[in-house]
């Protein structure tokens, strides 16, 4: 789906659903269904081995999003899911920076 994100972004938008808005959460499975519906047998097919590849590997760094947006994005899940569920959840961050270093999120 990484080559479709301008699709999936297209489709939100469509919606007139707010980038980085929790509304974006609760609607981003929905649009990439509609994406996924619209894709031919040969991107399919593109996409499963992308993801056999990526899932043998790793997503090259340019792909990676964990350093610009992980914690934000943890912090977000946490606050929807009390605000929905009434539910508080720990989480807890790690990744792998440009340099090959770990780093913990708060």
């Amino acid at each position: 789906m990484h080559h479709q994100k301008k699709s999936i972004n297209k489709v939100l938008e469509e919606a007139r659903i707010k980038q980085g808005s929790t509304e974006t959460i609760k609607s981003y499975q929905k649009a990439i269904d509609t994406v996924m519906k619209s894709l031919t047998a040969e991107e399919i097919q593109e996409a499963e081995a992308l993801a056999i590849e990526w899932n043998e590997q790793q997503p090259p760094r340019d792909v990676q999003a964990t350093e610009k947006k992980g914690c934000k994005y943890a912090e977000e899940f946490a606050k929807e899911m009390w605000k929905c569920c009434g539910a508080r959840v720990v989480v807890m961050v790690a990744w792998e920076d440009a340099n090959g270093e770990v780093i913990v999120g708060a």
